[in-house]
């Protein structure tokens, strides 16, 4: 029927808002129950209904009691004369077409009567707003049709106008969505699923594969290694399924098509259309594409950086998913038992390979890059002058810049250093803040030592291992240069407590870690050598230590990298054992240890979850344009930006790889920045039923999850289904967990999906319209004002559930087809 058509007819009649109401009811019904009134009308067949509504033969009691079928035949009639008065002689009505029969009997092959109505139903309104739909098919113009449809859940809060041409009245969400499923059947039905690649689209997936190499391009995208057919492009050969798969993500508002998801005798056949050359043979060997010739021919070679995104609904497992990923792109491959594999994302994550953050509404350029941060004035060698006192703004490194240092930092000498039972000092060389120290740095590495400043005193005699006699030789000191301005010599003085640690504590084969400023430390080294005086004509730091230096990054590294706690201002003292992140250290070091292991740097990999719960463009800033795999440094195209804050060039390493989880039922991926799909690859995590028992205590608990999906996809879409981590582990190991997860869980997450519009959550269900009794109860409301207005329904989730409302839920033919009612109801 033409619902809005036939509404505004009857207020066109000047009739009352009770009998529009009852009229439009109770025609709806008659649809339902009979099949399409306009297509029966067209048949010449309202006579013969008319006389079974009155003579009530052959009536099915879905129709009501005797009562409720008096007023039929009644509304039948208005149904004709809105029809015969010229409903059917609307603008465009008889000038659009679509091709009903053959798209009937498609239909009907293939789904059941409900469905075949509402489809052509829907069919009907399309045309009616868009003309013929089999030419706007063959035009490819069916996809301009689907986006002007789109109507998300922030534009229902939002109230948003109806985007499209079709005339709808009731709920724009629900309606628009069927419509949208509308169109998807009648493209299936003209044997297209999704609009295939063009020639440009091909291009790109080969671009891409010829960046990645064969072998990851395969993984990344799921396609299986074993490769028969080619495609040839320039003198390469690139798997044909795949590419044909990874091209439709460069088609407008396409996704790449994995494995399960592509036929490859369908790829081959469209890539030969497009004028490719198909070939058959083995995978290559490793010089097989432009890819691996490349690397083969790169003197130091540079990883192929990633930029992955695993997106699907919730409850699918994306985040649990995002460890194996991490550990594959750090070490090539992964164990195969979970223990093992989260045992070896946990040695990664305390070596600080792997960082993970989560994004969301407040998230920030500040916290993601840099920002400026307070931070106390004051000097390293325990004293605060007039000039440094008080607190500063000083630049501080976010999550993402962090980790851009250490994978830059990295040489890839994959050692085994382990620090044991040695002692970690913390030790200044000169002040950070102050160039005209620099030299004092720069010597230390050039010449192998560390230095330390204080008094010009020798203490290499031997009565210097005894405090007294520090403090003995600077009160010497003092009264020799008594213009020195020193503080009195005693036990806790930084000019007696220094040396002696410096002397003393520091034993050969322990750790010394050069700090730059509080907050960074540039410099890690072994001590291999005894206390030396070597004499300077400044008469500054003259005391130094042989040392090997074990990692160096002049621009510094965080220090919570490596310790718990800020540094001090002490120019050298013990750190505490428990406050050192001793993984971390050792992949510093391990990461510049020469000689040994690869030649490339080590991957790092940046985990950021929920990525589309935060602003992308104010929290990646230059960054939508650094991650871009050719812009990394190193890379051909390689791009450096300075950053506003600190000033400083920057640029992300080819090293580090970026893995997003994205929850499609927050926000599409059709909606996300642009910017951000063009620099990300995208992988799909779907709901699988297979990981689930077939039944748990009676529980049909794999169908349940099947049909509770298959019903939210055909009232919502596909993005807003149910995951199966939600039945997984505790929350499904018996009755009483999948009525727990069910209840506190499921059922929730459908009211916020149908913004509490009971019917279809019923529906869903498979509960019946108005009634409840398996998972929901339902009570009628009467108006309290006594004006007779109509009853209303009040659901409620039922403390205790039926014990048959899953075999109710997924149900026999019979009540497939009862649910299916309801569904249709609660999408009309």
């Amino acid at each position: 029927m033409r619902e809005a058509e036939f509404k505004a007819w009857l207020q066109t009649k000047n009739y009352s808002a009770g009998t529009i109401s009852t009229q439009m009811s109770k025609v709806r019904k008659l649809d339902r129950v009979f099949g399409d009134l306009d297509l029966l009308h067209e048949r010449g067949e309202f006579d013969a209904l008319e006389v079974r509504l009155q003579t009530g033969e052959d009536l099915p009691s879905s129709l009501g009691n005797d009562g409720e079928r008096d007023h039929l035949p009644t509304s039948l009639r208005y149904y004709r004369k809105f029809l015969e008065a010229g409903g059917r002689m609307h603008e465009g009505h008889r000038d659009t077409r679509i091709d009903e029969a053959g798209f009937r009997d498609w239909l009907e092959a293939n789904y059941s009567s409900n469905t075949v109505r509402t489809k052509l139903s829907g069919a009907r309104k399309l045309a009616k707003a868009y003309g013929d739909l089999s030419a706007l098919y063959e035009e490819d113009k069916l996809e301009s049709v689907m986006q002007s449809l789109r109507y998300t859940a922030a534009d229902r809060a939002q109230n948003s106008p109806n985007p499209s041409k079709v005339n709808l009245t009731s709920d724009l969400y629900r309606d628009l969505g069927n419509l949208r499923t509308t169109v998807n059947y009648y493209k299936r039905y003209h044997g297209e699923q999704q609009s295939k690649p063009d020639r440009d689209a091909v291009n790109k997936a080969i671009d891409e594969c010829a960046l990645l190499g064969t072998s990851a391009f395969l993984d990344i995208y799921g396609f299986g290694a074993s490769i028969d057919y080619w495609v040839v492009r320039d003198g390469a050969r690139y798997p044909s399924k795949a590419v044909f798969g990874v091209a439709h993500q460069f088609m407008p508002g396409g996704t790449p098509l994995d494995g399960k998801a592509c036929d490859g005798t369908a790829a081959r056949r469209h890539l030969e259309k497009l004028g490719f050359e198909i070939v058959e043979g083995e995978m290559p060997g490793k010089h097989g594409t432009l890819a691996d010739q490349a690397s083969a021919d790169r003197q130091s070679p540079m990883p192929y950086p990633i930029n992955l995104i695993l997106y699907g609904p919730p409850g699918t497992g994306k985040t649990w998913r995002t460890a194996e990923e991490a550990v594959k792109l750090c070490d090539g491959s992964t164990p195969a038992d979970r223990h093992a594999l989260m045992d070896r994302y946990s040695e990664l994550i305390k070596a600080r390979r792997i960082d993970f953050v989560t994004f969301h509404q407040s998230y920030s350029y500040e916290e993601f890059v840099e920002g400026l941060r307070p931070q106390q004035g004051g000097s390293e060698f325990g004293s605060i002058s007039t000039e440094s006192a008080g607190f500063s703004l000083v630049p501080e490194e976010g999550v993402f810049r962090r980790i851009a240092h250490r994978a830059t930092a990295s040489r890839g000498g994959g050692g085994q250093f382990a620090i044991g039972a040695r002692q970690v000092f913390k030790l200044s060389i000169g002040e950070a803040a102050r160039s005209e120290d620099d030299y004092l740095f720069e010597e230390a590495l050039a010449q192998g030592y560390v230095l330390l400043g204080y008094d010009d005193i020798d203490w290499s005699n031997p009565r210097f291992g005894d405090r007294d006699a520090f403090i003995a030789a600077c009160r010497e000191y003092d009264r020799e240069h008594p213009e020195n301005g020193a503080p009195e010599p005693t036990a806790h003085t930084g000019r007696v407590q220094c040396p002696l640690i410096f002397r003393n504590w520091i034993k050969r084969g322990d750790l010394v870690i050069v700090s730059k400023g509080n907050s960074k430390f540039r410099a890690v080294g072994e001590v291999t050598g005894d206390y030396e005086y070597a004499a300077r004509e400044s008469g500054v730091y003259p005391h130094r230590r042989k040392v090997n230096w074990l990692w160096i990054d002049k621009a510094g590294a965080p220090v919570d990298d490596i310790y718990a706690k800020g540094f001090s201002m002490r120019a050298v003292y013990l750190l505490a054992r428990s406050d050192l992140i001793i993984p971390a250290l050792e992949g510093y070091i391990n990461g510049q240890l020469s000689g040994v292991g690869p030649a490339e740097p080590e991957p790092y990999v940046l985990i950021i979850d929920e990525i589309n719960r935060g602003n992308i463009s104010k929290i990646f800033g230059e960054l939508i344009t650094l991650i871009e795999p050719d812009k990394r440094s190193g890379m051909p195209n390689a791009i450096e930006v300075r950053l506003p804050y600190s000033k400083e060039a920057f640029s992300v390493p080819g090293n580090l790889h970026i893995v997003g989880t994205m929850n499609t039922a927050d926000r599409s991926i059709a909606l996300l920045d642009t910017a951000l799909r063009r620099r990300f690859l995208f992988r799909e995590i779907a709901p699988d039923p297979l990981l689930l028992p077939q039944a748990v205590e009676g529980v049909p608990l794999r169908r349940v999850l099947e049909t509770i999906n298959d019903r939210i996809e055909y009232l919502i879409d596909r993005e807003h289904r149910i995951g199966h981590a939600f039945f997984l582990g505790e929350s499904g190991k018996d009755r009483a967990a999948i009525d727990a997860t069910m209840r506190d869980k499921v059922i929730p997450l459908l009211q916020e999906y149908f913004f509490e519009d009971w019917s279809r959550i019923a529906a869903v269900l498979g509960e019946p319209q108005g009634k409840g009794g398996g998972f929901l109860d339902c009570r009628k409301l009467r108006d309290p004002t006594g004006q007779g207005g109509e009853e209303r329904e009040s659901w409620s989730v039922r403390y205790e559930f039926a014990s048959d409302a899953y075999d109710r839920l997924v149900g026999n033919s019979t009540r497939a087809v009862l649910v299916e009612d309801s569904m249709d109801e609660a999408a009309e």
